[in-house]
């Protein structure tokens, strides 16, 4: 598996080409963090706290998901 984590301004469709050229070697997962293409935006509250720290915790839920992954970021 490969857990493809894209940069502070793109989504997860940035990985379109990586996708491709890899997808029939491994099983990919490319996500939208937190307020980035179609993931759910920040609240007011979250805004206010740490919202880099929030996007630390969505992926560690995802790799937590996921079987020994390699993370691509």
């Amino acid at each position: 598996q490969l857990l493809l984590l894209h940069g502070l301004t793109d989504s997860g469709l940035g990985w379109a080409d990586a996708a491709a050229r890899w997808g029939d070697r491994f099983d990919i997962v490319a996500v939208d963090h937190r307020g980035h293409g179609e993931s759910p935006r920040f609240t007011a509250e979250q805004l206010d706290q740490h919202p880099g720290e929030l996007m630390v915790d969505d992926a560690i839920a995802v790799l937590e998901q996921l079987d020994r992954p390699v993370v691509v970021g």
